[in-house]
């Protein structure tokens, strides 16, 4: 199975705390040994991280669901 990693900050002010830099470094170590291990036909689970800050505050805390594309085959 595939996976996606991404963020979304909230404002510029979040770009230099510690979860932005974590977060961030743990996108690039799973883009260098992820797609090696991919199979087409597997799927592939999408998780965003975001964070609130002065231009974005999301509605919740903790994790959120999503729904399953067929079509895309990404959860």
């Amino acid at each position: 199975m595939g996976l996606y990693l991404s963020d979304i900050l909230g404002g510029p002010d979040q770009i230099n705390k510690p979860f932005a830099i974590m977060t961030s470094a743990l996108c690039r170590i799973k883009e260098g040994y992820m797609n090696e291990m991919l199979e087409p036909d597997d799927g592939i689970l999408n998780v965003v991280f975001q964070y609130h800050g002065t231009l974005l505050k999301p509605e919740f805390t903790g994790i959120r669901t999503g729904s399953f594309s067929k079509a895309k085959q990404i959860l």
